[in-house]
């Protein structure tokens, strides 16, 4: 991992990018990230040097594009902002723990000339607690230098004491392993019946993967990269255990293992009994690609454009294939054969060759990066582009059978169940389409742009929300189009659901983890 002042400047950096385009809020560049790659809680805590770990690829590229759009939307000049290129380089430089002399803004105008602070005056918090220009000391080079502050024994004396007072008032502080809250339990007479909230579980960040469950637990992973077992009836901690960075992805759960990789690139396989680390490997660029197994081998794609088959024993690479661009799709694996999509706007379909080297079978291009993440069926490929499109194509060959125009990008997972696919799209609805011809049977709007994928479970499709920045909701709809109901969480939900045993269980960027009785199950 970088060493700290290494990721100190490189927020500076971001933040003299943020600055330079105009001073948008946090709110304001979120709305602008058309790929839903920003995550309010994690921008702040990136745009601050919260983070132990630098941003991936995809981070920096959409904040920066986010902030060329803000730019330009108030009619300001783009030509200090520096390219995406140089950007590249920067983080390319700063993740080799390298220093670089020359910011990629020509700044014109300095953090410090944002919010006017006499010389004599302590650093102060910005005035609107959306913006993360935390410090003002400023210069167009890359050259940090950590600010003053004043501290007077009066504010240490009433800082002690306001600590000890939180620490005093912590009623659940013994109840489970380092002072973590207890799940909140919800119940009712009604709950088996109609369906209600089951339990919560707070995390320590906001959770935008999705959740694995083997046998009686949960596994899911939240932004700061803490991955927790939980048990799926009560929702209380079986254990949980660190990464370096930030977790996106959906961990591969199998054999007594899980497998999941981080946004620094580190890949883990580790004990689902007692969460020890059994063997750990970087790989050049961020994964956000959830790991398949299939007879012994992990396939996952990466931030510097591979598509890795690695030994689930040791971690040692089979083979190695590169794309065009960034691999957040996540494969799916049949009869040796590996389908993924790339951002290089293209569908793969790989297995190993002779040599032991990756052997291209077919490639079908779209028009636009694919992120969403294949699914078969009956011999067919279903995914979905950024291109606004769903494709259904031949496994064997990559023929299409037919596509479909959405009015959104398709990032999401289809899911293909009794004769139809269902998916949500980035103009914030629920379609279903018919499995055979594509064609459009209904469409429901509940808020989005929609990154959560549907799970389809016991006649109910159920789905997360966002509205805004700051709200989102997990919504259960009938396999008609009909919505039974919703459950706010007061933040987005990105993570996708996934059920068992009469429970769905989804993550929130409220912090927290979220189980659900399903109507007419048994609690």
């Amino acid at each position: 991992m970088p060493e700290e002042r290494v990721v100190e400047q490189f927020a500076e950096q971001l933040r003299m990018l943020q600055a330079e385009a105009g001073n948008p809020s946090l709110g304001e560049i979120v709305q602008r990230d058309s790929k839903r790659q920003l995550a309010k809680a994690t921008l702040s805590d990136h745009l601050s040097g919260r983070r132990k770990g630098l941003p991936n690829a995809r981070f920096v590229t959409a904040y920066y594009q986010a902030c060329l759009d803000y730019a330009q939307s108030i009619g300001r000049g783009t030509e200090r902002l520096g390219t995406l290129d140089e950007w590249m380089d920067l983080l390319t430089a700063a993740n080799r723990g390298e220093l670089p002399s020359a910011s990629p803004v020509r700044a014109a105008t300095t953090v410090a000339s944002v919010w006017p602070l006499a010389a004599e005056q302590p650093l102060a918090e910005p005035p609107d607690p959306e913006h993360a220009l935390a410090r003002p000391q400023v210069v167009a080079h890359f050259v940090w230098r950590r600010p003053r502050r004043l501290i007077t024994v009066a504010g240490i004396v009433l800082a002690v004491a306001v600590i000890a007072g939180l620490l005093a008032f912590r009623p659940w502080r013994s109840s489970v392993a380092e002072g973590r809250r207890p799940p909140v339990t919800h119940s009712s007479a009604s709950a088996s019946v109609l369906g209600g909230l089951s339990w919560t579980y707070p995390t320590k960040d906001s959770v935008d993967g999705s959740p694995a469950i083997a046998g009686n637990t949960v596994y899911i992973a939240d932004d700061s990269g803490y991955i927790y077992a939980l048990n799926a009836h009560s929702g209380s901690l079986v254990w949980e255990k660190k990464a370096s960075a930030q977790i996106d992805s959906t961990p591969c759960v199998a054999n007594g293992m899980l497998y999941v990789g981080d946004d620094n690139g580190d890949f883990y396989a580790i004990s689902t009994v007692t969460g020890q680390i059994r063997w750990q490997r970087n790989f050049p660029g961020g994964i956000d690609s959830s790991p398949a197994l299939a007879h012994g081998v992990l396939y996952f794609g990466d931030g510097s454009n591979y598509v890795h088959a690695v030994s689930a024993s040791n971690g040692s690479t089979i083979w190695a294939f590169q794309t065009g661009n960034t691999v957040t799709s996540s494969p799916v694996v049949d009869n040796g054969i590996v389908y993924v999509g790339s951002e290089d706007d293209n569908v793969y379909a790989l297995t190993a060759g002779p040599s032991g080297q990756a052997h291209e079978i077919w490639v079908r291009h779209t028009g636009a990066p694919v992120d969403s993440s294949p699914v078969l069926a009956g011999g067919v490929l279903y995914i979905g582009s950024d291109d606004h499109r769903v494709y259904a194509l031949q496994a064997r060959t990559g023929t299409v059978i037919w596509t479909r125009s959405v009015n959104g990008k398709v990032v999401s997972k289809p899911f293909v169940t009794g004769g139809r696919v269902y998916l949500s799209s980035g103009d914030g609805a629920i379609y279903a389409l018919s499995e055979q011809t594509g064609d459009v049977l209904w469409r429901r709007e509940i808020g989005g742009p929609l990154g959560s994928s549907p799970y389809v479970y016991q006649g109910l499709i159920y789905v997360g929300s966002s509205v805004g920045n700051s709200d989102g909701s997990l919504y259960v709809i009938r396999t008609n189009g009909q919505i039974v109901r919703s459950y706010q969480t007061g933040a987005q939900v990105q993570s996708s659901p996934l059920a068992a045993g009469g429970r769905v269980y989804v993550g929130s960027e409220n912090d927290e983890v979220l189980a659900v009785q399903v109507p007419g199950a048994a609690s």
